[in-house]
């Protein structure tokens, strides 16, 4: 039994040691393993390189270089380490710009001048006026200034007062460029100084200047007043475009119907416009109070009736008109408005004849001995007259095919006072604009221009189309403008006014080129654009 026992004992006692021993094999393989991927070499695959190895290390291929250019030793010497400041002001190429860029030969590295330290300061520094002019933008600005569309351009705010000082002129291109009455007030606006683009003409250049006119040719040294530029706040005025306006006109009258401001307008026109006709393709004639300006190439009329008060009057005569009593007939229109009546195109004024107290309103006609009159405050007979004018547009015209324009009253400069000059001193002399914004002088009578418009409304309302050109805040500021005593005197002059030349002065009508060429200017907009 105890030999039974010693076996069994020694039987396990060997298992024992046989798993033991294969536990320590084991546990020895593993050790020696791992000893081995330590301190083994690598695969040639993944070969670790020695520290001879890292300088020995063999140069990239060409196809390498390509993909990434690994500078040599040689160029790390030789190319300056960037600033800071270069940092900011270089931008990072794009990597379609890299894709793009051709890599730099040796030769043009060693080319390309290095700036040195010394060419860095030796660089000048802006002064204070070139910052104004051209601010740097900085690196928000660049990222997050956004690129104007031509809808955001037409949206964009109008300019304040600092901007428009410091705006510059625009160009031919803007002013061509198609404006938008519904966007910009043409009337609102001041006066700009451009030598440039103005005068448009030469009085010496039109063969139908008027001598009333000419006063450059009648001896006025300041040439100044020929380069003012009406600039409106919200828009840029386009350049007035004499063959667009003929084209427009073709086989069609314009008919200028007024006084003698309205006739001041209509050479104006004339003169615009007969630079782009051909000689012997334009010719003038008179007949009675028609004055008529034929473009035979574009068969076209430019045409002025004499009739300062629209209806009949005794001052009907265009030469002879200068008379004590003035007498109206209040609701007789007929004989003017037959010379007119196939117009395409009207533009009436009435204003500097109304201008006295009281006129005489004539019941019957001129010459019978049944004839009677009544005398009538001015301004209520200036209402009956545009009342008897508006009922015979109604009546007679066709809005589809005739445009219409009432033009304001103009702007008078007698009395110097009135911009803070002494008193008996008008516009002789002056030589800038008023530079007031609204300023308005005594010339212009508030109650007339609101009984024009109230007419204008009426018209309006019995569905004629009717636009009124409002000309009298612009001609406002216009002091300096006036043909003063530099115009031709058809007339002898009397001691009194050889005395003191203000006595004679002119300063209701306006020398050409000038002020009217404004008014021209806005009237071929609608025309063209209406």
């Amino acid at each position: 039994m105890a030999k039974k026992r010693h076996a069994v004992l020694n039987l396990c006692l060997v298992k024992c040691s046989f798993y033991y021993s294969m536990v320590l094999l084991s546990a020895a393989l593993v050790v020696a393993g791992v000893y081995h991927i330590i301190d083994s070499p690598r695969m040639p695959k993944y070969p670790t390189p020695t520290k001879e190895d890292r300088h020995e290390r063999p140069t990239p291929t060409e196809e390498y270089r390509h993909e990434r250019p690994t500078p040599t030793e040689e160029d790390r010497h030789e190319r300056p380490t960037p600033t800071e400041e270069y940092h900011h002001e270089r931008p990072t190429p794009t990597e379609e710009y890299r894709h793009e860029r051709p890599t730099p030969t040796k030769e043009d590295r060693h080319e390309r001048p290095t700036p040195t330290k010394g060419d860095r300061h030796e660089r000048p520094t802006p002064i204070e006026e070139d910052l104004h002019e051209r601010p740097t933008p900085t690196e928000e600005d660049r990222h997050e200034r956004p690129t104007l569309t031509k809808e955001d351009r037409h949206q964009r705010p109008p300019p304040t007062e600092e901007d428009r000082h410091e705006r510059p002129a625009p160009t031919e291109e803007d002013r061509h460029e198609r404006w938008s009455r519904a966007d910009c007030d043409l009337f609102s606006g001041r006066w700009v100084y451009d030598n440039e683009s103005h005068p448009p003409y030469r009085d010496r250049n039109c063969s139908f200047m008027n001598d009333d006119l000419a006063c450059e040719k009648y001896g006025r040294k300041d040439l100044n007043y020929q380069y003012w530029r009406w600039q409106p706040h919200g828009c840029n005025l386009p350049r007035f475009d004499a063959r667009a306006l003929l084209e427009r006109l073709r086989g069609k009258r314009l008919v200028f119907v007024g006084d003698s401001v309205n006739r001041n307008q209509w050479v104006s026109m004339i003169c615009l416009v007969e630079s782009s006709i051909p000689k012997g393709f334009k010719h003038l004639r008179w007949h009675g109070s028609l004055y008529s300006f034929k473009a035979t190439e574009y068969n076209a009329s430019i045409d002025f009736y004499w009739a300062p008060l629209l209806v009949e009057s005794n001052s009907d005569d265009p030469s002879n008109h200068r008379l004590t009593d003035r007498i109206v007939r209040i609701e007789s229109i007929e004989k003017h408005a037959v010379q007119w009546s196939d117009a395409s195109v009207l533009v009436f004024n009435s204003y500097l004849w109304w201008r006295i107290p009281k006129l005489k309103v004539l019941k019957g006609h001129f010459g019978s001995p049944h004839a009677s009159y009544k005398e009538v405050n001015a301004l209520r007979a200036y209402k009956m007259a545009l009342k008897t004018w508006s009922n015979w547009v109604a009546t007679h015209l066709n809005p589809n095919t005739t445009q219409l324009f009432f033009v304001s009253m103009p702007a008078t400069h007698s009395r110097a006072q009135d911009w803070g000059m002494p008193e008996r001193v008008n516009c002789l002399n002056e030589t800038e604009p008023i530079l007031e914004e609204r300023y308005s002088g005594s010339g212009s009578d508030p109650k007339m221009m609101q009984v024009a418009e109230g007419a204008v409304r009426g018209l309006r309302r019995r569905g004629m189309k009717i636009e009124i050109l409002n000309i009298t805040q612009l001609s406002e500021y216009r002091k300096d403008a006036h043909p003063t005593i530099y115009k031709k005197q058809w007339h002898p002059l009397t001691k009194e006014q050889l005395s003191d030349p203000r006595n004679y002065a002119d300063c209701t009508h306006w020398c050409l080129p000038g002020v009217p060429d404004v008014w021209n200017e806005l009237l071929h907009l609608y025309i063209l654009y209406n």
